[in-house]
């Protein structure tokens, strides 16, 4: 018998009259039973222990859980059959949700927006009919602006929904920003287009420009002719300048005048602006000369003052400063170096700009302008063009009391001074060459072949690269030189081009295009090739004619 339970013992045995076989069966049932009892008893302890240590992992990780869905962007919500919110986790409080508010027991209908909430229940009900998981976009006028969600109802087993909404405004707003950025594309091929055909119109008025000048001697007649060249390098300069933004065609930089842009621009103010905005200017007298390009200078100049309108609708003063400054530290975030700058500060009294979008007013399609108003393209171009300048554009706000923004371009090297193109008298005569021109435009045709017979050269033409391969068989030893343009119907120039240098290799060839640019120039082979942008002067025509003619003579002698 067990030797655990001695008074147990001694009572058994008193009562068994000390039966040693059935005292030994007693004990060894008790003594089961004991061992028994005793693995019962740690088997408790140890449910205990484990449902204790259960009991506080299942706090923890609902603890944790919370955590994550109160953290995580989208919101959770689970809603009966009837649409009544259960619980709801996560979600950001500048959405509609915020996650401190207790929403359960509310109709997951009943928000802010009446249509929303109908649209809602619609869908609520499909997904209730259908068993399916369905989706919905809305949008919210939340805080002064509009965000944009996408709710996903999800069916459960039990009868429940959960309906997972996500704020996807930065996401509509990537969208816009891609269709603006195909819509600049489709923009860019346009203007290409457009620019090609306006140059061809302008190319036979530029060529005429420089023949009326050999047939007029009047001074009232000239100073016409002079005003008819200005309005059309103009108008030159508009194409260029529309090429420049939306293809990003680089400007033609040379040395200005910044006091000239300046006050072109306020002239322009002046005539155009609301009278309650007050116009200023303090312009340092001995201001040097820059080097850049002047419609795109002018651009820069021009839309800061328009944007500077647009925040005094009331009313305001804008003011232009210009002064030369030595720059001994650039701005790390710039393109600029060490040196002389000519800085032109742009002042308004407006509203100023929220320090809170300041940093962002440069980025392309930023705009805090309403729809229609403005493409958030302005600033970004301008910083662009100063860059390319080797220059800068800094802003300086603060809300309330107005806005400076500080336009830096670099002081041009030493100066020369730029020549005034020559008299039609200077310019030199040809000796009876032949010229062929290829151009499928008759009036650029005419106005150029009479240019050049003025000029002493004897003129044939081609009206498309067919006629032009043909005329050339049929002249070849007489043509000195072969002026064709590169976009033509049927047969383009460059093919035109390879058909003639098959024929001959030194014949010189210039090219020509409605284009500022022409992307396939630099297919133009041979010893004796060069280009001219339509539309080109009389002068710029004869002296490249003259000039490749005779580096023609020199190699060939």
């Amino acid at each position: 018998m067990s030797e655990q339970h001695p008074l147990l013992n001694r009572q058994i045995r008193k009562y068994l009259d000390n039966d040693p076989q059935l005292i030994e069966k007693i004990g060894g049932f008790l003594s089961a039973v004991q061992s028994a009892y005793e693995q019962a008893d740690s088997d408790r302890k140890m449910l205990e222990r484990s449902l204790e240590l259960s009991s506080g992992e299942l706090v923890k990780s609902n603890t944790e859980l919370r955590a994550i869905f109160r953290a995580f962007p989208d919101m959770f919500f689970l809603v009966n059959g009837s649409g009544i919110i259960i619980e709801h986790r996560g979600g950001s409080p500048e959405d509609l949700y915020d996650p401190d508010l207790n929403l359960s027991g509310r109709s997951i209908f009943s928000g802010p927006d009446q249509l929303v909430g109908e649209r809602f229940m619609a869908i609520f009900n499909k997904v209730r009919e259908t068993n399916t998981i369905q989706s919905l976009e809305y949008s919210l006028h939340i805080h002064n602006s509009n965000k944009y969600y996408e709710a996903r109802f999800v069916p459960l087993e039990s009868g429940n929904t959960i309906i997972i909404i996500r704020n996807i405004t930065e996401k509509k707003k990537l969208e816009a920003q891609f269709l603006r950025t195909q819509r600049m594309e489709s923009i860019g091929t346009l203007a290409g287009g457009i620019a090609h055909d306006l140059n061809n119109v302008f190319a036979p008025l530029m060529l005429s420009v420089d023949l009326l000048r050999t047939r007029v001697t009047d001074e009232k007649s000239v100073k016409i002719i002079g005003t008819i060249e200005e309005s059309l390098r103009r108008g030159a300069d508009m194409i260029r300048q529309v090429l420049a933004f939306a293809r990003g065609v680089e400007g033609n930089h040379r040395v200005l005048d910044p006091k000239r842009i300046i006050q072109d621009v306020l002239k322009i103010a002046e005539d155009t602006f609301p009278k309650q905005i007050r116009l200023q200017s303090e312009i340092a007298g001995d201001l040097p000369m820059v080097r850049g390009d002047e419609t795109q200078l002018h651009q820069v100049i021009l839309n800061i003052c328009v944007n500077a309108r647009d925040v005094m609708p009331v009313g305001g003063t804008l003011r232009i400063q210009a002064r030369t400054l030595h720059l001994t530290n650039p701005p790390i975030d710039s393109v600029m170096k060490v040196g002389e700058f000519v800085v032109i500060s742009i002042s308004d009294t407006g509203a100023g700009i929220p320090a809170s979008i300041i940093d962002k007013i440069f980025e392309p399609f930023f705009t805090t302008k309403d729809v229609g108003k403005g493409t958030g393209l302005g600033l970004s171009t301008a910083l662009s063009i100063m860059r390319s300048h080797g220059g800068h554009i800094n802003v300086y706000s603060i809300e309330g009391r107005g806005t400076t923004f500080t336009v830096y371009v670099p002081v041009a090297g030493q100066v020369v001074s730029e020549q005034t193109p020559p008299t039609p008298s200077a310019i030199e005569h040809g000796n009876g060459e032949w010229i062929l021109i290829i151009d499928d435009e008759a009036p650029i045709r005419m106005i150029a072949e009479q240019t050049l017979v003025v000029y002493n050269y004897k003129v044939i033409t081609a009206a498309n690269g067919y006629e032009g391969i043909q005329m050339f068989k049929q002249h070849q030893d007489k043509i000195s030189l072969v002026i064709s343009d590169m976009m033509m119907p049927e047969m383009d120039g460059i093919e035109t081009v390879h058909h003639i240098r098959r024929m001959s290799s030194t014949v010189p060839i210039l090219g020509t295009s409605g284009l500022s640019s022409y992307s396939q120039v630099s297919d133009l082979t041979g010893p004796a090739t060069s280009f001219l942008s339509k539309p080109y002067s009389g002068y710029e025509l004869l002296t490249e004619v003259r000039r490749m003619i005779d580096e023609s003579l020199i190699s060939g002698s």
